[in-house]
């Protein structure tokens, strides 16, 4: 999905009255003259807090060691700005209506800042616009913030995107930055405080108007054969709109340790028919960490009511899939509808010899279970014989990770039951020295 992310300051809306003042009251408070102007100062301003508080104190202390008084007003000058940064603040001329029509055209959307993500989300509800953006990445959502691409990649991957097909649309040398550090195109916006000559930083495009972006956006990220699917398979889940969702995932900070507790808050309060239409609508959105998410909401080890449709599903993700993070979550959901009716195992044969190679791999890893049981019933006996008789060709397999979730298996199964893993490989003698070697490594006797 082709998805263009926006700086806040400076790019979207012209903040820099509100901060200026915040940073003012500051000084002020701490018995000075207002030193920063709002016009010339401007540019310090969509630089940050602290860029604001070093130049004023350094224009008031005369030179004098100024760090300490820095750090000592900086969450007073946020305190303060919080209190009114929508004063003076406006929209750039024409923002939202190229943000409307970029989604108008398919585009994701979706904003990264370098702003604290409380005040970000503060000023654009104040504004008014936060429903049009699928994600909101601020300055603490992650441990780093621009110019790492890690926030940037977090954004275009909470919104719904993929980065390849993204790009980043600011108004400083940080968003330049951040837009090389992704290895994706960057437009800088001749109307923010440094002008035109922000083009010295040699962007790949400038903006002069909103007006123009769209139409920009096009020639930068050429709509490919595929596009247009996506948005139909998007649209294709009537009534369920995965913003809100994809919105929290982005607050939790994406794929991180955060997505298991708001996931596990959703599993709780969502009724199956709404968890699945809800899963639905994050795959189709084709963002990892959304597709992390809608793995996780079907995971559960009771499913009383309609659980052939939440095996249906998952068994129809699994062609699309792929990495070890997406694999090991809609595989760990695939296992437990497994253990909940055996018999599926007849469907995970063919996959042992799927083209796709993470469909190979779930093959192996959703019956981890039986090899790992330490007293395994009569059907958890049976699956052990079965994924037996697939593992001599996933040993070999040409794709590591189908290699390593094979000897895995059999390394769990040798720590409960050695003499079928011993049966195994004297039986198997076709299997390679240095994979025979890796499924011995760990039998007690090695």
């Amino acid at each position: 999905m082709r998805t263009v992310i926006f700086d806040l300051d400076g790019t979207l809306a012209d903040t820099a009255a509100d901060l200026i003042a915040a940073a003012n009251h500051c000084f002020e408070a701490a018995g000075h003259d207002a030193p920063l102007d709002p016009t010339e100062d401007a540019l310090t301003a969509f630089r940050g807090g602290r860029a604001m508080l070093r130049l004023g104190f350094e224009r008031v202390l005369d030179g004098a060691e100024t760090e300490a008084e820095v750090e000592r007003w900086y969450q007073p000058l946020l305190d303060r700005y919080g209190e009114a940064l929508a004063v003076h603040t406006t929209l750039y001329p024409g923002a939202m209506e190229a943000v409307a029509e970029l989604t108008r055209r398919g585009f994701r959307v979706a904003i990264c800042t370098n702003k604290p993500a409380a005040l970000a989300e503060a000023l654009l509800e104040r504004l008014d616009v936060r429903h049009a953006f699928g994600a909101m990445i601020g300055a603490d959502t992650l441990p780093v913030r621009k110019p790492d691409a890690a926030p940037y990649i977090a954004a275009v991957e909470a919104a719904g995107g993929t980065v390849a097909r993204s790009l980043l649309v600011g108004d400083t040398e940080t968003d330049r930055e951040t837009a090389r550090a992704a290895g994706v195109p960057c437009v800088l916006v001749s109307f923010g405080p440094e002008g035109a000559g922000i083009s010295r930083l040699e962007p790949e495009a400038m903006l002069d108007h909103y007006a123009a972006l769209p139409d920009l956006v096009e020639q930068l990220l050429p709509a490919q054969e595929g596009d247009a699917d996506v948005d139909a398979e998007a649209e294709a889940t009537p009534g369920t709109d995965p913003s809100p969702a994809l919105a929290e995932i982005a607050a939790v900070g994406g794929d991180g340790p955060g997505l298991e507790p708001l996931v596990r808050g959703w599993r709780r309060e969502m009724p199956l028919q709404e968890r699945l239409d809800l899963a639905r609508a994050l795959w189709a959105t084709r963002g990892q960490a959304a597709r992390i998410a809608a793995a996780k909401l079907l995971t559960q080890a009771r499913i009383r009511e309609d659980e052939d449709a939440v095996w249906d599903q998952i068994i129809a993700w699994l062609p699309e899939h792929e990495g070890t993070r997406l694999s090991d979550a809609l595989c760990t959901a695939g296992e437990k509808r497994l253990a909940a009716a055996p018999a599926r195992v007849d469907q995970l044969e063919p996959w042992v010899g799927a083209a796709q190679d993470w469909t190979r791999r779930a093959a192996i890893a959703m019956t981890l279970p039986a090899a790992r049981a330490a007293h395994p019933d009569a059907a958890q006996q049976a699956l052990r014989m079965r994924v037996l008789g697939w593992l001599p060709a996933l040993l070999d397999d040409a794709f590591p990770p189908v290699r390593k979730t094979a000897s895995g298996w059999l390394r769990a199964l040798s720590r409960h039951d050695p003499d079928a893993v011993r049966d195994f490989l004297t039986r198997e003698t076709a299997i390679s020295d240095k994979a025979r070697a890796a499924a011995a490594r760990f039998l007690p006797d090695a």
